[in-house]
């Protein structure tokens, strides 16, 4: 919630969610980059049982909300200041994760939603084949999480991922461009956004160099990310997710 004196006040939903609260709040705090900045944390409290922290709060727009009412050149400019974040994270990355971690994630949801077979045959011939290398990442990187104030980016809600990746935080700008879930709420969807997020995906990959292999690894993980949020998403969304 936000203070009057423009202080932000993130509390844990339950006891339960506490640790993970912490490590956030760990993660926002450690979090030191030249390109991107962060909110300050300030105090952490644990008060009936729950755990919270407050930050500084950043008076700007999420990326997103750029996206849809600014200029394609600005957008371009600060996707360019993404990969560079990004690219940094990915310099001399030659270890690679286990990809049976997917697959047990995989295994966590095809419990709850029951996937068709084809799907899971998809995603299984995939980890097969991918390679996705380990490295730092955001861990919610979506366009919503980004906030656009004086021409600088900052980040907001980072989250500790079950994955620790480059590839991740690039899966959830993908997510937000195929399946439009920072814009679910917004009112102005239409064609012209989709021609502004593909001219931002191109930027995407051709900063980064992403190569046929890579993309396939980058694609797996955002589909396992479309699953992932497919329970808390209402008809409209899905059909955008599953497009």
């Amino acid at each position: 919630r936000l203070q009057n004196n423009n202080i932000v006040i993130k509390t844990s939903s339950s006891v339960s969610y506490n640790e993970r609260l912490k490590l956030q709040s760990i993660k926002q705090e450690s979090f030191s980059n030249s390109i991107i900045l962060r909110p300050k944390v300030f105090t952490k409290n644990l008060s009936n049982n729950l755990f919270s922290f407050s930050m500084e709060y950043i008076k700007g727009k999420t990326f997103s909300k750029n996206i849809l009412y600014g200029t394609l050149e600005d957008n371009l400019k600060f996707i360019d200041k993404l990969t560079d974040y990004i690219n940094l994270n990915l310099i001399n990355k030659n270890e690679f994760l286990n990809n049976q971690i997917i697959r047990e994630k995989i295994f966590s949801i095809n419990s709850k939603l029951y996937l068709p077979p084809e799907v899971l045959n998809w995603l299984e011939v995939n980890l097969d084949e991918i390679k996705i290398p380990i490295g730092y990442c955001h861990g919610d990187l979506t366009m919503e999480n980004i906030i656009i104030a004086d021409d600088q980016i900052y980040f907001i809600d980072f989250l500790d991922s079950y994955i620790d990746s480059p590839f991740q935080d690039i899966a959830k700008l993908f997510q937000d461009i195929y399946g439009l879930w920072s814009f679910r709420n917004e009112p102005n969807i239409n064609y012209l956004l989709r021609i502004r997020l593909d001219n931002l995906k191109k930027q995407i990959i051709e900063n980064l160099n992403l190569n046929c292999e890579q993309l396939k690894a980058i694609d797996t993980l955002t589909i396992v990310n479309f699953l992932r949020i497919l329970p808390y998403t209402n008809n409209k969304l899905k059909g955008n997710l599953l497009t």
